[in-house]
């Protein structure tokens, strides 16, 4: 009879299989907390290139938003992703946000 596996693990497994280092995994579950509900959804944490943090921006309202708490959620993603230490948050051309 074949063994289940943990979701957790698996998750791991593709990521590992996927070249993308392990430690990205902690900075993109903790963006949600860092932004807060219901703001992580529009916006989103796209990408990581480098030190910098690649967010999308569902309206130009939301982009001030980012603008006005960079350093703020900075601090707080940085705090709760001991080993990585991002210096910037830039906002990039977003997806289709609004099937979210």
């Amino acid at each position: 009879m074949p063994r289940f596996k943990e979701a957790s693990r698996i998750v791991d497994e593709l990521i590992a299989a996927l070249g993308v280092d392990p430690r990205n995994r902690a900075v993109y579950t903790g963006w949600d907390a860092v932004v807060g509900e219901p703001l992580c959804r529009s916006i989103p944490l796209v990408g990581i290139r480098g030190d910098t943090l690649l967010v999308a921006a569902r309206t130009p309202a939301h982009h001030q938003h980012v603008t006005l708490h960079r350093r703020e959620w900075l601090k707080r993603i940085n705090a709760a992703t001991p080993g990585r230490t991002f210096t910037d948050i830039r906002v990039v051309p977003p997806a289709d946000l609004t099937k979210r």
